[in-house]
């Protein structure tokens, strides 16, 4: 019998965050499958990666972010969002020019997270998330995707999808005003863990724990209200289904660690998969 794990929701910046020298302020939420670390970076000011094992991502979530990217053997590259950067092992800079609002996405692996925080008590027993780790074919340099929202005929039809070796990303296309509820998609993944990342708008999250043999285990419904921007982590084997309730743009991107088989094997969906061994381009 399987013991689902809870939910758990947190408003990006909520806590005490960690501040560097320069008066950069940096939240961390270890999570399952990832680690997410909020960054409100001061111009000229870095979220450094120090001994890294793991390939991992940084997303830039608007046209007003703009950062210089170095990695350990490399020059610095210019980035401006929306934009993810595929970041690789070893020393690395993400450098604000200008302020910049930036978030981390570390696999739950990894146990090696830039300026911790206290700011979520209770979260030390982050799980140690294993999986297929794709073969990087550039493994020296990070790697920068232009966040485009897709023509009908690139990809999926509802975003666009990245992966590292270890984390996934699904950029969903923007959804305005709200979503009709005769026509929702609850689902669950037996084998994945997710996060959701709201960016814009608002949402609810319909979350609901199967039932087993056991009905002294039943668990009631959750229906969490996410704001942007906020993250929540749910454990594999929850049914959910996301509820768009914002009346201008709502964005909300998922995050899977590993990767999901599925969609990697889905010929075409994977924008970056010439970057990766065993990966169908």
């Amino acid at each position: 019998m399987e013991d689902h794990g809870m939910p758990r929701y947190y408003s990006l910046g909520e806590g005490v965050p960690a501040v560097t020298q320069r008066g950069s302020q940096v939240w961390t939420y270890p999570g399952d499958p990832v680690i997410v670390s909020y960054a409100h970076l001061v111009d000229g000011d870095s979220l450094d990666g120090s001994g890294q094992v793991d390939e991992y991502m940084i997303l830039l979530p608007s046209d007003r972010v703009r950062v210089a990217i170095k990695g350990p053997t490399t020059p610095p590259i210019d980035v401006t969002g929306p934009a993810v950067v595929i970041m690789p092992p070893g020393e690395s800079h993400c450098e604000a020019v200008g302020a910049a609002g930036v978030i981390r996405l570390s696999p739950a692996r990894s146990r090696a997270v830039i300026h911790a925080s206290d700011a979520v008590p209770g979260d030390s027993d982050v799980r140690q998330v294993r999986g297929p780790s794709f073969e990087n074919l550039n493994s020296d340099r990070p790697r920068a995707y232009a966040l485009v929202d897709p023509s009908e005929d690139s990809g999926p039809p509802s975003g666009r999808i990245f992966t590292s070796a270890h984390v996934m990303i699904h950029w969903i296309r923007p959804r305005v005003g709200r979503r009709d509820r005769t026509k929702m998609n609850p689902h669950s993944h037996r084998d994945y863990s997710q996060a959701s990342l709201v960016l814009s708008g608002s949402y609810i999250l319909h979350l609901r724990t199967p039932w087993n043999e056991d009905a002294t285990r039943w668990r009631p419904d959750f229906h969490i209200r996410a704001e942007s921007p906020s993250v929540t982590f749910m454990p594999k084997g929850i049914i959910h289904s996301t509820e768009w309730i914002g009346e201008g743009e709502n964005r909300i991107v998922d995050v899977f660690s590993p990767p999901r088989r599925d969609i990697a094997d889905t010929e075409g969906w994977v924008i970056n998969a010439d970057d990766y061994d065993d990966l169908p381009a």
